[in-house]
This record gives C-alpha cells, sequence and structure tokens, in this order.
C-alpha cells in the first residue's frame, strides 16, 4: 500500500453518500494496489442476467459496486466475497433478505431486505447465530467495509496477522 494513503485521513467526514463512497473506494485500489479499471466491474449483461433470474432489480448502490469492482477479487474476493451476480439468493426469513455476501464458511450472510429494494441506498442486515440484524444504514457503506475488510486478507497476508501481540509489542 502506498505509504502515502491514509485510511483515516481518506475518511475523515464520514462516507455521507454513495458517490463519496465510490471515490474513497477507487482512491483505496489505487493505493492498495491497482487503480481501478473500466473492465474492472461485472459486465452489464451479468448483472441483466441475475436480476431477471431473480426476478427484482439490485438497488442502486448495490448495481453500482457490482459495475465498479464487482471483477477485482484482491477487493471483494479473499474472505467473505461480495456474491457474484449469478450467485446472489433470497434468504427467506425476515420477509425476505437478498443475499449478496457470504461468509467464507457459510455461517454468515450480509443483505438487504426485499421490502428495502426500490431504496438507492437501503440498510444492510447481516445474518449470524442469533438472526438478521442491522450492520450498516446504507449499503454504499458496507461496500466499503467490504473493501477494507477483503483487504486485510488479501495481498499475501501484508496487513492480515490473527495472532496475539507479544507482550514486547504490547508496549
Amino acid at each position: 500500500m502506498s505509504a502515502s494513503f491514509d485510511v483515516a485521513h481518506a475518511l475523515d467526514g464520514g462516507i455521507s453518500d454513495r458517490e463519496r463512497a465510490w471515490t474513497f473506494i477507487r482512491t483505496f485500489a489505487a493505493a492498495w494496489g491497482d487503480a481501478l479499471a473500466e473492465d474492472d466491474g461485472t459486465p452489464k449483461a451479468e448483472l441483466e442476467q441475475a436480476e431477471e433470474m431473480l426476478g427484482r432489480s439490485l438497488p442502486t448502490a448495490l448495481h453500482e459496486f457490482y459495475t465498479l469492482a464487482g471483477g477485482r477479487p484482491d477487493l471483494v474476493a479473499n474472505q467473505d466475497p461480495l456474491l457474484p451476480p449469478h450467485e446472489v439468493f433470497v434468504h427467506d426469513e425476515c420477509g425476505g433478505v437478498l443475499v449478496f455476501r457470504s461468509e467464507n464458511q457459510g455461517c454468515a450472510f450480509w443483505g438487504v431486505r426485499l421490502t428495502d429494494l426500490d431504496r438507492d441506498d437501503p440498510p444492510v442486515l447481516v445474518q449470524a447465530r442469533h438472526g438478521w440484524v442491522p450492520f450498516f444504514e446504507r449499503v454504499s457503506l458496507a461496500c466499503v467495509e467490504l473493501v477494507l475488510s477483503e483487504a486485510l486478507f488479501g495481498g499475501g497476508g501484508r496487513l492480515y496477522n490473527a495472532c496475539e501481540l507479544s507482550a514486547d509489542l504490547l508496549g
């Protein structure tokens, strides 16, 4: 990662809207490795085919994220991946949730309530041991979190170390 990129500084002031989220992700990707290119997104035809199969449209923010970075495994598919569009599915609990991300062992899922699909940037839920609970108030924020968390597990383990700190490092 570029030593000149500061995640905390880039997130200063928060992520107020989708465009700010996509700008952050573009900037992060360029600093992390390779800048996002036009062909790094999921092809339009693949998204249309998935929506046809589901019988419903993806929320605008999720569609935009797939178009922006859906084809970049280093950003979306190291540990708890963004599902490829053809694997997006509806989970029947809570009146129905459109699932777009899965924990790598199937222990958790992230999704949007079917009743919120008409919203441009709807809230995201996460399903784990205790059922579906709120995760982020907007898909765009969940996408920023996805990219940051996937980066921790990618890049040959440059940032990720699941070991406890030794006593000499705690200070």
